[in-house]
């Protein structure tokens, strides 16, 4: 069904160590590492939440974010003033 060309990670989150899940990605991703083998959280394995997320939650502004295309908007320009060095 998919590709053994990237790396589908996830958290510890219930949705994601739910034995329905685990089963259904061991079937269908290739080289499926069970929720036992997962790493304990580290800001090394994602960064998206560690650095980058508290970058762009800084420079939005929630009271302009209204419904979903604005928000999406707003999303699009803070990601524009993220310094390079994050």
């Amino acid at each position: 069904m998919l590709a053994n060309e990237f790396t589908f990670q996830q958290d510890g989150a219930k949705p994601h160590t739910a034995k329905d899940t685990q089963l259904w990605c061991k079937k269908h991703f290739f080289d499926f590492w069970s929720k036992d083998r997962w790493p304990p959280n580290s800001p090394h394995l994602n960064p998206l939440d560690y650095c980058v997320r508290n970058e762009l939650c800084h420079h939005m502004n929630w009271n302009h974010a209204v419904d979903k295309q604005t928000l999406i908007n707003e999303i699009k320009q803070c990601v524009k003033k993220i310094p390079v060095k994050v």
